[in-house]
């Protein structure tokens, strides 16, 4: 086992593999994921199962741990996934709040 399967990716940038993918999709719009959550986050379980969000589309799905090649390094993220992570990372409101 190498040491890339050792890591936890729970909040990290995933690298898609380029054989997981359609070649049409064989861009980083399209192989940049926020790993959230699941047992493949994390090394050393049963389960291989994530849920991520593409960076470049929005879309979540779920994958498995085998499906991507790496972390993303953040001081190489594009300008556009920093833009994107930070959307995905934002506290989500949950309704209107009242100031009193």
């Amino acid at each position: 086992m190498d040491s890339q399967d050792q890591q936890d990716y729970t909040g990290k940038v995933l690298i898609l593999s380029p054989f997981s993918m359609e070649e049409s999709c064989w861009d980083t719009h399209s192989q940049l994921w926020l790993a959230e959550e699941g047992f493949g986050c994390y090394p050393g379980t049963y389960g291989w199962s994530l849920y991520a969000t593409c960076l470049g589309s929005g879309e979540q799905a779920r994958w498995d741990r085998s499906n991507f090649i790496g972390i993303m390094k953040e001081e190489y993220l594009p300008d556009w996934a920093r833009v994107k992570l930070k959307e995905i990372q934002a506290p989500k409101q949950s309704g209107p709040t009242m100031n009193i």
